[in-house]
Protein backbone atom coordinates (compact mmCIF):
# COMPACT_ATOMS: atom_id res chain seq x y z
CA UNK A 1 0.00 0.00 0.00
CA UNK A 2 1.32 3.21 -0.81
CA UNK A 3 1.81 6.06 1.72
CA UNK A 4 -0.57 8.86 2.85
CA UNK A 5 -0.01 11.96 2.10
CA UNK A 6 -0.37 14.14 5.42
CA UNK A 7 -0.68 17.74 3.47
CA UNK A 8 2.26 18.58 5.81
CA UNK A 9 3.89 19.96 2.10
CA UNK A 10 5.81 18.83 -0.72
CA UNK A 11 8.95 19.75 -2.58
CA UNK A 12 6.48 20.94 -5.17
CA UNK A 13 5.62 24.03 -2.97
CA UNK A 14 3.07 24.26 -0.72
CA UNK A 15 -0.68 25.56 -1.17
CA UNK A 16 -1.47 29.01 -0.97
CA UNK A 17 -4.04 30.12 1.87
CA UNK A 18 -4.39 33.56 1.22
CA UNK A 19 -7.04 33.59 -1.76
CA UNK A 20 -8.57 36.41 -2.29
CA UNK A 21 -12.28 35.51 -2.42
CA UNK A 22 -14.19 33.50 -0.41
CA UNK A 23 -14.79 30.39 -2.39
CA UNK A 24 -11.34 30.45 -3.16
CA UNK A 25 -10.48 29.62 1.18
CA UNK A 26 -13.33 27.21 1.02
CA UNK A 27 -11.71 25.40 -1.89
CA UNK A 28 -8.17 25.53 -0.56
CA UNK A 29 -8.98 25.22 3.73
CA UNK A 30 -12.63 24.05 4.20
CA UNK A 31 -13.72 26.87 5.93
CA UNK A 32 -16.98 28.88 5.71
CA UNK A 33 -18.15 32.15 7.36
CA UNK A 34 -21.75 32.32 8.01
CA UNK A 35 -23.42 36.28 8.38
CA UNK A 36 -25.91 35.93 11.28
CA UNK A 37 -26.20 32.31 11.80
CA UNK A 38 -28.83 30.72 13.44
CA UNK A 39 -27.90 27.98 16.02
CA UNK A 40 -29.88 25.32 17.28
CA UNK A 41 -28.50 23.63 20.70
CA UNK A 42 -30.83 21.18 22.31
CA UNK A 43 -30.54 17.73 23.60
CA UNK A 44 -32.08 15.76 20.97
CA UNK A 45 -34.55 12.93 22.58
CA UNK A 46 -37.67 13.13 20.25
CA UNK A 47 -37.45 13.71 16.38
CA UNK A 48 -40.60 15.57 16.13
CA UNK A 49 -39.55 18.27 19.14
CA UNK A 50 -36.69 19.17 16.49
CA UNK A 51 -38.82 18.92 13.87
CA UNK A 52 -40.95 21.02 15.37
CA UNK A 53 -38.52 23.64 16.01
CA UNK A 54 -36.56 23.61 13.07
CA UNK A 55 -40.10 24.63 11.03
CA UNK A 56 -40.36 27.42 13.70
CA UNK A 57 -37.03 29.11 12.47
CA UNK A 58 -37.76 28.20 8.99
CA UNK A 59 -41.44 30.20 9.08
CA UNK A 60 -39.14 32.95 11.43
CA UNK A 61 -36.83 33.40 8.40
CA UNK A 62 -39.44 33.91 5.78
CA UNK A 63 -41.19 36.67 7.58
Amino acid sequence: MPPCDSGGGSDKGDADLSASTPDERFSTTGLSELDDPLILIHEVSNLHAVAKVLELALKALRN
